[in-house]
């Protein structure tokens, strides 16, 4: 695979050290006893090449869908008869589920292998775009996307992980950015063929294009993806499983999720419907933290992930990027159409400033990375360049021209590609031998989780600040009677602008989603602030590490001569 270039793993490094868990051993050593360690000049043979390759098409299908959604959920929405509450699930559904699978994912593939969870995921989330394609109400539609969601937290963290078995450290980064410069460019083209589709043909069309790359990368992932592991029988696997740990996850997870979704927006942050999922959901993640770091005999999530100050900034800023990231790619396009007017298709392409910078600067980022062994300058750099964008993102206006908004979602979208990079390495460096692959899993978990609350807590933002201004239209302006019905449903606004003549009631309404969005940059600069205050302090981690894994792909010359291990089906 000429695109996935192999990078040299012989590079020295020096400077102040926090961690390191360095070995000397031979360029292809196996360990019968204990995972496998392999340093040295690092190559793919032909079938890790083509698992990479089923890496990025998964990765570009999943940010296809994932961000294709936004753009022609009005019209989703009107299709499936589903009240603007359900409109608001169809999107959170999907982010909810990945959230809650993801560190299961991860714990399981160690037990039973990488390639089934991998498949499991690729089926969810074929089955779930099909129902979603032929779903005519919104029940089913709901159903469609949580599957979906299931299968996709599946698959981006089944990606992480397997280009972790792969890839040594300090090579790694610019493999996770080769990753996202597909999902680059299925975040790029969602919004666009989204809108395209629901505009020119049907919506439904966003989801039967996905099929062709859900088979495809399941035919890939089934021939090649030959991993070798300790033999062990189902009994022995299931020992492995923290059962306890799973339930209390997922029961506490989605308590948890559900309240800060529908917290502000369905129901009041005060309304017990609110309030009591909420407590409970937090209640049940301190006793999973509890069992889990005292109790469980193998943890699903081994606490010592988040032990260092270097570890837990790396993943407060994950969950922020996950969070400012999709409020952009939901908000601005509602700042192009309902204040300055463009159409769907057009306020899908203001997305490109962004969406198709993230990643170019994280491949670029990853690389440097590697050649230079330093992550932090890239962190603080990435903190600051976002920050600055941000604040030129607050002085968007209501007339800006395309010059304009153009030049203004640049700084984000190149600050959040160097985070994006860094963060990646900083949390996995951070990590024990053994925690590797959950260190790698709440990469995307972490994201996810940002995704969730941040739909929740812009929204909420979004609802009340276009309620107030609504509540400041003069009583004397033609057609002031309905405001307050359309303040009640925030989520068809701009749908109702668009159908206006010019006049003061459609002055006032731009207005008010004017200084909604606004208000939501604003508080995204809150939580930019807070977490770059914490990357300060942040320490350097030596990345020249050997790669140590129980799961390797079985490369052609080494088909013999391996003890107590056996390739996956």
């Amino acid at each position: 695979m000429d695109g996935v270039k192999e990078l040299p793993v012989n590079m020295a490094l020096s400077g102040e050290v926090e961690t390191t868990t360095k070995k000397n051993v031979n360029d292809s050593s196996i360990n019968e006893e204990g995972p496998i360690e392999i340093t040295g000049d690092h190559s793919l043979q032909w079938r890790e090449k083509v698992v990479m390759w089923a890496l990025m098409i998964i990765s570009f299908f999943t940010s296809l869908e994932a961000t294709g959604i936004g753009a022609p959920l009005p019209i989703i929405a009107k299709s499936v008869n589903a009240s603007s509450v359900e409109a608001i699930w169809i999107g959170t559904s999907y982010f909810l589920g990945s959230a809650v699978v993801l560190p299961l994912v991860s714990s399981y593939s160690d037990i039973f292998g990488r390639k089934p969870l991998t498949q499991i995921s690729l089926l969810l989330f074929l089955i779930g775009t099909i129902i979603c394609s032929v779903a005519h109400n919104a029940a089913t539609m709901l159903a469609g996307r949580t599957i979906q969601g299931i299968g996709c937290g599946g698959c981006i963290g089944m990606v992480d992980i397997i280009i972790a078995d792969l890839i040594p450290l300090k090579d790694r980064a610019a493999y996770f950015g080769l990753v996202s410069l597909s999902w680059s460019f299925g975040s790029a083209a969602g919004p666009i063929m989204g809108a395209a589709f629901a505009q020119n043909v049907t919506w439904r069309w966003l989801f039967w294009i996905l099929l062709p790359f859900n088979v495809v990368a399941m035919v890939a992932v089934a021939l090649c993806l030959r991993l070798r592991r300790e033999e062990r029988d189902m009994a022995a696997k299931l020992r492995e499983v923290d059962f306890v740990g799973s339930v209390l996850f997922v029961l506490s997870s989605t308590s948890f999720l559900i309240a800060v979704s529908w917290g502000g927006i369905q129901f009041p942050w005060s309304s017990w419907h609110t309030v009591f999922p909420l407590v409970l959901g937090l209640v049940g993640l301190g006793v999973f933290f509890f069992w889990e770091g005292f109790k469980a005999e193998k943890p699903m999530l081994p606490v010592q992930v988040f032990g260092t100050w270097t570890a837990a900034q790396g993943y407060l800023g994950l969950a922020t990027t996950g969070m400012i990231m999709w409020a952009a790619i939901y908000y601005l396009p509602l700042y192009y159409e309902g204040v300055l007017g463009y159409s769907v298709v057009i306020a899908s392409v203001g997305l490109l400033p962004l969406t198709l910078t993230v990643a170019p600067t994280a491949v670029v980022t990853g690389i440097l990375i590697a050649k230079t062994g330093r992550y932090r300058v890239f962190l603080w750099a990435g903190w600051a360049v976002c920050i600055l964008g941000m604040g030129l993102m607050i002085n968007e206006r209501v007339k800006d021209s395309p010059q304009q908004w153009i030049f203004l979602a640049l700084p984000s979208g190149i600050g959040l590609g160097m985070l994006l990079a860094s963060m990646q390495i900083s949390v996995q460096a951070a990590a024990r031998d053994e925690d590797t692959n959950m260190a790698v899993a709440m990469v995307p978990e972490m994201r996810t989780l940002g995704q969730a609350l941040g739909l929740s807590i812009f929204g909420a933002v979004f609802t009340n600040t276009v309620q107030g201004q609504l509540k400041k239209v003069p009583a004397s302006i033609p057609g002031s009677s309905m405001l307050d019905q359309l303040g009640k449903d925030p989520i068809q606004l701009v749908e109702i602008i668009r159908t206006l003549q010019d006049g003061p009631l459609k002055e006032e309404l731009v207005r008010a989603v004017w200084l909604a969005i606004r208000a939501v940059w604003i508080t995204a600069m809150g939580f930019f602030v807070v977490s770059a205050l914490a990357a300060l302090g942040a320490k350097h981690i030596n990345l020249d590490k050997a790669l140590n894994t129980a799961h390797r792909v079985q490369s052609e010359h080494q088909k013999d001569g391996l003890h107590n291990v056996e390739p996956q089906p």
